[in-house]
């Protein structure tokens, strides 16, 4: 019980140094490239997964919600981002996060994920 615990605190520790700050809007976004449905954003559901090549997150699955209808295709562009998410190393981890993906003709497109103490439902 001893060894499972030390591991355990030890997989802690590597995520304190590898995390940024949860409230900071450089840990919740990611770029994306320019999407050719214009100016925009949508809300959408993501699942995310830790690719076993990279070790680094991943889109496994995507869910439109609601907004700007040119963007309901945006879904491959989400399921090919390289999110900065940790994940622990072992284990099938699947983590759903809700965000909105704003695309504007001048800066290109961004996925932001909202803030966790900001959501009080799903819909």
């Amino acid at each position: 019980m001893k060894k499972a615990q030390d591991l355990t605190e030890v997989r802690i520790e590597q995520l304190h140094k590898t995390t940024l700050l949860p409230d900071s809007n450089q840990a919740r976004t990611t770029k994306l490239p320019r999407l050719p449905a214009g100016s925009g954003s949508g809300e959408f559901f993501v699942v995310l997964v830790r690719d076993a090549k990279t070790g680094r997150a991943r889109a496994e699955d995507v869910k439109f919600m609601s907004g700007s209808e040119k963007l309901r295709s945006a879904d491959k562009a989400l399921r090919s981002a390289d999110f900065a998410f940790p994940f622990p190393e072992d284990g099938p981890t699947h983590i759903l996060r809700r965000g909105i993906l704003g695309c504007y003709s001048y800066t290109g497109c961004s996925f932001v994920f909202f803030d966790l103490n900001d959501l009080r439902s799903i819909n």
